[in-house]
């Protein structure tokens, strides 16, 4: 059984089960940037897998797309790497008419992103999975 930062095992929270981590990614387009530039730097400090301190990754929005990355393998430089090399041509505001648009379609244009992640494309463009059994 896990325990927490106190060394209390989880049943002393009143909890039944072992501890259960999760961790929850905000979405917010172009701003995952920050999302996954602190994963990044902690993965560093901690010198192994982020995913392997967590059961559970999830997120909204670009955050979901933060936690599909991670799920397929992908380090979070990795997804740091994605969003400053093609994060401004799929978060992009084309005339500043987002805000009107999102009232008949989404907010961004799917099209996009499946041209930045190589989709189509005969060949896997993920990386290699790291630290995943």
């Amino acid at each position: 059984m896990r325990s927490d930062a106190a060394g209390k095992d989880a049943t002393s929270t009143g909890w039944e089960g072992e501890r259960f981590q999760i961790l929850s990614l905000d979405g917010g387009g172009l701003k995952g940037i920050y999302s996954a530039a602190v994963l990044a730097a902690l993965e560093q400090t901690i010198g192994a897998p982020i995913v392997s301190r967590f059961d559970l990754i999830v997120g909204t929005s670009t955050g979901g797309i933060i936690a599909l990355g991670l799920g397929l393998g992908l380090a979070p430089r990795d997804v740091l790497d994605f969003y400053v090399g093609s994060g401004a041509d799929v978060f992009a505001d084309q005339l500043g008419v987002r805000a009107l648009r999102r009232l008949v379609r989404p907010k961004y244009s799917s099209a996009r992103f499946k041209h930045a992640l190589g989709h189509g494309q005969e060949q896997n463009t993920c990386p290699p999975r790291r630290g995943v059994a």
